[in-house]
């Protein structure tokens, strides 16, 4: 099953600038749950490789067909 991490961005310089980011878990038996139990460590790898964004507003689902990993 495929799970969605999805969060918004913010600019640090403009907190008013943001974007939805998605990242996307793939795994046998996979739920949402586990999803946001782990999102905070993806969340903060994410923000790491951008250091010019901050993240707000998680939520986990399941992945629509668009999403990419």
């Amino acid at each position: 099953m495929l799970i969605e991490l999805v969060f918004t961005a913010c600019l640090l310089a403009h907190p008013n600038i943001c974007k939805p980011v998605s990242l996307t878990y793939s795994g046998e038996g996979l739920t949402p749950m586990q999803c946001t139990i782990g999102s905070e460590a993806r969340i903060a790898e994410w923000c790491a490789a951008n250091p010019k964004w901050f993240a707000t507003r998680r939520k986990c689902r399941p992945a629509r067909v668009y999403s990419k990993a």
